[in-house]
């Protein structure tokens, strides 16, 4: 993404821009006046530049009119103060690429960015929190108890609260699927699929399904069945929902090593690991294949598709990658998350869930729940 400096002399402003401007993807850097805005600017290539109208010292215009004679092809969005239309026909004709007015909504922000040419990355149109941003104390509108309750919703918002670990019973969790509130896991060792609640403290296990007929690679609920895949058998079943989730279909799948089930309400989609490829299927008794697509990764194992992107996990390289629903399901961008390089452990599945990341590695007794923000975009050379 881009390279973003800040330039307010309110650190609180600062301190929330910064975190939503992180969310998105961005690098951030910080000035407090005019003048340490020049001196950084001078020094460090930057993409954009949120700089606020009314500072002491240099104010914004002052500080718009250096900005644009020492480094014109740099985007200035000037930020004004609620409401005011000060100077707003000046700073325009000067060449500010957007202006936004204080307190706004993110879309508002994010809509000016855009038109600055600055991109966002998928993970702040995952379900969240939408916050504005609260008027400075100088005008007296907030006080140390509005100060602390804000604070708290930038926590609640950006996840501080959210990053959870969570002990496992089992040990090689390979892929997950969501039903009623419930998240479904399935193990391909102990060859079972354990439904926990997540509403509840520790995540615990409510029931457990034990296949004793099938090596759990995928798994995927889809209306009133589910469906499993099975690398060992290279088989797909569909299974009835009953106390023994009783197979009532056996299809053979496209790819030696079907490794991970997924259903958009319309299609089931599939992944073969060995192969690199993604499946789409159509919903009938043969899982007829009407698309099939490169899959990222040197070993995909995950996948993940909802109405703006599709994600897709590799257990080698242990990266989540951003693809766009094209008719190549081309990468946009890869992550990693936390420590997942810190380890050796396979990135075995993972399942967004109400815009947190769910995910888990093989041989690890561990599920991870993480908060989009926790993303961490990585450059890739080609």
């Amino acid at each position: 993404m881009g390279r973003i400096i800040i330039i307010d002399d309110e650190a609180d402003m600062r301190m929330a821009l910064r975190l939503f401007l992180e969310r998105g993807g961005h690098s951030v850097d910080e000035a407090e006046n005019g003048e340490q805005a020049l001196e950084k600017i001078a020094g460090t290539a930057y993409d954009l530049a949120l700089l606020d109208m009314r500072m002491p010292g240099l104010d914004g215009v002052q500080t718009l009119s250096r900005i644009r004679s020492a480094h014109p092809k740099l985007p200035v969005i000037m930020v004004t103060g609620y409401g005011s239309v000060d100077n707003t026909a000046e700073v325009m004709a000067m060449g500010a690429a957007g202006l936004v007015s204080k307190p706004f909504q993110h879309q508002e922000l994010r809509e000016a960015m855009t038109k600055a040419g600055m991109g966002w990355t998928t993970v702040d149109s995952l379900p969240g929190v939408s916050i504005a941003l609260s008027p400075r104390a100088r005008y007296g509108l907030l006080g140390g108890g509005v100060v602390a309750a804000t604070l708290l919703t930038l926590a609640l918002t950006f996840g501080w609260f959210t990053n959870r670990n969570f002990k496992l019973a089992y040990t090689n969790p390979v892929d997950m699927s969501w039903k009623d509130g419930k998240l479904w896991v399935g193990d391909w060792f102990t060859q079972s699929i354990y439904i926990h609640d997540i509403s509840k403290a520790g995540a615990p296990i409510v029931k457990t399904y034990y296949l004793p007929d099938v090596h759990v690679t995928g798994i995927a609920v889809a209306g009133d069945r589910l469906f499993t895949s099975d690398s060992w058998a290279h088989k797909i079943r569909r299974h009835k929902f009953d106390e023994y989730l009783t197979p009532e279909k056996v299809i053979d799948s496209p790819g030696p090593s079907p490794t991970s089930l997924f259903f958009d309400g319309k299609y089931l989609w599939s992944i073969d690991s060995k192969l690199a490829k993604i499946y789409q299927h159509r919903m009938d008794d043969a899982l007829t294949v009407i698309a099939e697509y490169k899959a990222p990764g040197a070993a995909p194992v995950g996948f993940f598709k909802d109405d703006q992107y599709a994600w897709v996990s590799d257990s080698q390289t242990r990266l989540l990658y951003k693809l766009r629903l094209d008719d190549q399901l081309s990468v946009l961008a890869s992550y990693t998350v936390d420590a997942l390089e810190a380890r050796q452990e396979p990135l075995s599945c993972f399942r967004w869930v109400d815009g947190d990341l769910w995910y888990a590695r093989d041989r690890l007794n561990i599920m991870y729940r993480r908060s989009a923000r926790s993303l961490k975009p990585v450059v890739t050379e080609n």
